[in-house]
């Protein structure tokens, strides 16, 4: 039996869930942002579409589009998930 890689996500109310997000580490560093909010979603039992959600690591926002690998993220590394407002300038 292989390693499981996981990430720590600390939720919109402060609760901190590990999430397995690969069996190997180039599987890791292949998921998108996109795919990973909707595993995040059913995880953390959110009732929010992945539009809503942002996720920031090392005090930047990632896009959908972008893999964990252009952020560096690492096994148990810390993600943090805020929700999008609407307006702003």
């Amino acid at each position: 039996m292989g390693k499981i890689y996981q990430v720590i996500v600390v939720g919109i109310r402060g609760d901190k869930k590990t999430v397995d997000v690969g069996q190997s580490e180039e599987e890791m560093n292949s998921l998108t942002i996109l795919e990973f909010k909707k595993k995040l979603i059913g995880k953390m039992l959110l009732n929010a579409d992945p539009d809503e959600l942002r996720l920031i690591f090392a005090d930047r926002q990632m896009e959908d589009s972008d893999k964990f690998s252009d952020h560096h993220i690492k096994d148990k590394s810390t993600i943090f998930v805020v929700l999008k407002l609407p307006g702003g300038c």
